[in-house]
């Protein structure tokens, strides 16, 4: 049903019909006097108790406070059974304890109408449940004539009936049962006198039965008793080893799950290290290429180099030819004789005229097509550059993988090709032109990890004989360079 609003508060509160179960210790008062430690954890396991089977029976704990337990129930037939469940559980853990540690509840069950706030569970209902507790004995259970009512056909247990009970604050007198054994006699209003109540004064003591009739009765009792103590006792020995099963099971499947996680984490470790072995094999198959490329270009330039044909002597100069002879007789040879002055003048005269026939000066030569030689004034950047470039995808969480970078500048014309991890074997390149300002305007060409092709503009610059270089390709990958100039 929707929830209510009390005028004045804030808070929503329900109304339902519901099956209160109310417990409480039996001198609590008096174990927390004589040993608060040793009755907290008394209390303690007993409370494990009473959570499990309350969820099994599907109730749910409210109020609780101190040594009480308030719950709801659903149905009726869930809350006295799972009250006489909880009575036989804690008889038998305080078979297992001290006669100074035994801990006893007095339960006491009531179908009424209650009201539901929050975490609190409030009403006439709830009030009721709490006195007809008080009427239990230790370890016992009694139940209102509201809930007898519903379970009396529907649960093999055993009520005796305690006639009407008027308890403090509750202006009806209410019909009472108790389940197990029926309550102890004594003076008349004893029992009621002990749970705050007074007896009632319209019933009437109901006349003895025979001697017989009560030994039988007796019997009855006895027996009903022993089954009920051995069913209780089945019960219990069933939960504890379905407790076991379902924890063997938890343990089984925990092996499972760490037994799988093994395996995935060596799995992944193998192929980590396969794709590790694999890159290593990569980069050292890049190095070797590249180094083959470098020395074939090496020899290319070599053999370039020797077949340049070498520079023309000049001819002699006419200042040479025209060179004046000394009027020296000459001998018969025609030279003037050794030792003479002429002959003397004559090596002067030659040793000066000796230089005009050197050759003229060869103008500084241009660098040629492939790039090779010195740059000439037109083309002052030109040369062989040699360097660095990296390929990075930022936020891979990879680092980048870099390669070595030639490149030939040629009439401030940019050409770069080599062989990459990615294009099977096809080369990538780096092409453009040099500003005569050292401006870089170039285009790179390659492949991507998954052997695509991309491409993407490369802009720079030239310095002092130091080439700079940036790429950003349509995948997001940023490729940088840099080189110098190594002729």
């Amino acid at each position: 049903m929707p929830a209510e609003s009390r005028p004045g508060d804030g808070e929503p509160f329900e109304r339902r019909l519901a099956t209160i179960l109310m417990a409480d210790i039996v001198g609590y008062s008096r174990l927390m006097e004589t040993n608060e430690e040793r009755t907290l954890r008394v209390f303690r396991g007993h409370r494990e108790i009473f959570d499990a089977l309350l969820a099994q029976h599907r109730g749910r704990i409210f109020n609780t406070a101190g040594d009480a337990v308030l719950a709801e129930f659903p149905s009726a037939v869930e809350a006295v059974r799972c009250a006489t469940e909880i009575q036989s559980a804690l008889a038998t853990r305080n078979d297992h304890l001290a006669p100074d540690e035994r801990m006893q509840f007095r339960i006491g069950v009531n179908l009424g109408d209650v009201i539901v706030q929050g975490t609190d569970l409030l009403g006439d209902g709830v009030n009721l449940a709490a006195r007809i507790q008080t009427a239990a004995p230790p370890g016992g259970v009694c139940v209102a004539g509201s809930v007898y009512d519903q379970i009396r056909n529907k649960l093999s247990l055993e009520f005796h009936p305690m006639g009407e009970r008027t308890f403090k604050n509750i202006s009806q007198p209410v019909r009472v049962f108790s389940i197990g054994d029926a309550p102890e006699a004594g003076p008349p209003g004893a029992g009621a006198a002990a749970a705050g109540t007074t007896p009632p004064a319209t019933v009437a003591p109901a006349p003895g039965p025979s001697r017989p009739v009560a030994a039988i009765a007796a019997g009855v009792v006895a027996l009903a008793l022993a089954a009920g103590g051995g069913w209780w006792y089945v019960q219990d020995r069933e939960s504890k080893a379905a407790e076991a099963a379902r924890a063997a099971e938890a343990r089984a499947a925990e092996q499972v799950r760490a037994a799988v996680a093994a395996t995935r984490k060596a799995e992944d470790d193998a192929t980590a290290r396969v794709a590790a072995e694999r890159e290593a094999r990569l980069k050292s198959e890049l190095e070797a290429a590249q180094r083959e490329a470098a020395d074939a270009k090496k020899r290319a330039e070599a053999a370039r180099v020797a077949a340049t044909p070498a520079p023309r002597t000049a001819a002699v100069a006419p200042a040479a030819k025209e060179a004046p002879v000394a009027s020296a007789p000459a001998t018969a040879s025609g030279s003037p004789p050794k030792g003479s002055p002429d002959a003397a003048a004559a090596n002067s005269t030659a040793a000066s005229a000796a230089p005009a026939a050197a050759p003229p000066s060869t103008p500084p030569a241009r660098s040629s097509p492939s790039g090779a030689g010195t740059a000439s004034a037109d083309f002052p950047n030109d040369g062989i550059y040699r360097g660095r470039a990296c390929w990075e995808l930022p936020g891979s969480g990879k680092g980048p993988a870099c390669w070595n970078l030639d490149l030939t500048v040629a009439q401030n014309r940019i050409d770069s090709s080599w062989v990459g991890s990615y294009g099977g074997g096809k080369p990538s390149t780096i092409r453009g032109q040099l500003t005569s300002g050292g401006q870089v305007n170039a285009l790179f060409e390659g492949y991507a990890v998954r052997g695509n092709s991309v491409s993407g503009d490369v802009s720079g610059r030239v310095n002092e004989g130091r080439m700079t270089l940036s790429s950003s390709l349509p995948n997001r990958a940023v490729i940088t360079a840099t080189a110098t100039r190594i002729r």
